[in-house]
């Protein structure tokens, strides 16, 4: 009888495993099968970095973000994140480059837009 609660508890435990798993497989394939179904987030996009903020052109679309509007900058492995508020990021990454100084550059100027308002500058995500 000593041994119920430990048996209930262990099925339990398996049962919500089980339930959170799923939901978590299904979650990721429907996030990833609308990620590739979505043209806006999978067309090809021209990224450019001016003095007035940052202009992303796509074959249907153009849209520029002031810099008063990136909150953070991030080095994230193979990419640099430029936040725009909390649940919007522009993805640029570190293989558009062709050289390590055009790389370097495109970091410094993107440091001293956001430094000039006290923004969280470069932190490293790996």
């Amino acid at each position: 009888m000593s041994d119920t609660p430990n048996v209930l508890f262990f099925y339990v435990f398996i049962f919500l495993f089980l339930v959170f798993g799923v939901y978590w497989l299904i979650y990721r394939l429907t996030l990833r099968k609308s990620f590739k179904s979505d043209p806006t987030l999978t067309a090809e996009r021209e990224i450019e970095v001016k003095e007035s903020g940052v202009r992303i052109t796509t074959t249907d679309s153009d849209a520029v973000f002031k810099w008063s509007r990136v909150s953070r900058f991030v080095e994230a492995g193979k990419s640099y994140l430029l936040y725009i508020g909390m649940m919007r990021v522009i993805i640029v990454p570190k293989s558009v480059f062709k050289t390590t100084e055009e790389r370097d550059h495109f970091e410094q100027y993107v440091k001293e837009k956001i430094k000039k308002r006290g923004e969280p500058i470069l932190k490293k995500d790996e």
